[in-house]
């Protein structure tokens, strides 16, 4: 009998020993499939990190790509070949205050290049597709819409109201008249037509002159003809009397020869290359205004300048 109940209690024993073991490989396995699971997640974070992070870089890549292609544009326009015989008038921007887009392509969706001001004056090309023009502006040639864009009246004023007047004056012609202006106003400050220092000449009341080395004019005589072609009398006489043929003037004739007086001071005007505006005069009624914009002092202005026909030729007579 006491053998019997021996040999149960190893049996017993044997059977305890079982169920720990296995309870303790359980809890192994446990442990092993946390850490998994675990594992798992951190690298499917990582995983999902490098796709955001590809993501980011092929925006940024996208991105840079646009900037390039935008720079490229940009580039190819600034060089967009206008040619002279296919300009088509003198115009400028009429946008009610708004600006005017330039694009890269006669489209209302293409890339806006640039902006241009309203009332600037621009050279109009033709570019070969209806309701658009083509222009150059701060160094960017591109297109515009035809919507916007007023030609300069170089033909129209008082010969539209029925006065039986001579054509307005072309623009070629205003800019020779604003290239005089600007010439008399340059001799009026002691520049616009070189000088040698060391040939110097005092006058009798101290004024001191400067031989001009120029070439173009030799003498007082030849700028009475340059100035008589684009003026008339009157007008030098009430804004350049002491130029020439005065005590007092800024061009003397010293031995035959040309001199300048050295005597800097401010000058009046200081005149963009812009296409001029010409419109019929409102004080002269056989006349017209051509109206140019003009830097003074920092600001810029429109200065009005009243032409007539004399000898053949548009001449200034009055300047506002």
């Amino acid at each position: 009998m006491k053998k019997m109940f021996f040999c149960l209690a190893i049996l017993t024993m044997l059977i305890s020993m079982v169920s720990c073991g296995s309870t303790e490989n359980g809890g192994t396995s446990e442990s092993k499939a946390t850490t998994k699971v675990a594992v798992t997640t951190i690298a499917d974070s990582a995983k999902d990190e490098k796709t955001a992070t590809t993501a980011a870089n092929g925006a940024e890549k996208s991105k840079d790509s646009a900037k390039s292609e935008t720079t490229a544009n940009d580039a190819a326009n600034s060089n967009l070949d206008l040619k002279e015989e296919e300009r088509l008038f003198g115009g400028y921007v009429d946008t009610q205050g708004d600006v005017l887009n330039l694009r890269n392509e006669p489209f209302p969706t293409a890339d806006i290049i640039g902006t241009i001001p309203d009332k600037t004056q621009i050279d109009v090309y033709s570019c070969g597709k209806a309701g658009w023009y083509c222009t150059s502006y701060n160094g960017k040639s591109g297109y515009v819409s035809a919507d916007y864009i007023k030609e300069i009246e170089s033909y129209m004023g008082n010969a539209s109201a029925g006065i039986n007047v001579a054509p307005a004056p072309t623009v070629a012609e205003a800019v020779e008249i604003r290239d005089a202006l600007n010439f008399a106003d340059e001799l009026m400050t002691s520049c616009g037509l070189n000088t040698d220092t060391t040939q110097e000449y005092v006058s009798e009341n101290g004024n001191i002159y400067h031989k001009v080395v120029d070439g173009s004019f030799r003498s007082t005589a030849d700028i009475r003809n340059y100035f008589t072609t684009y003026m008339t009398e009157s007008y030098i006489s009430s804004r350049y009397d002491n130029l020439y043929g005065s005590s007092n003037s800024k061009c003397i004739d010293v031995n035959g020869e040309l001199y300048l007086e050295y005597r800097p001071i401010g000058g009046i005007y200081s005149f963009y290359n812009d296409t001029p505006v010409i419109v019929a005069s409102e004080n002269y009624e056989e006349g017209y205004s051509i109206k140019l914009r003009a830097n003074c002092y920092g600001s810029d202005i429109i200065v009005v300048v009243d032409v007539i026909r004399e000898d053949e030729r548009w001449k200034i007579i009055d300047v506002q």
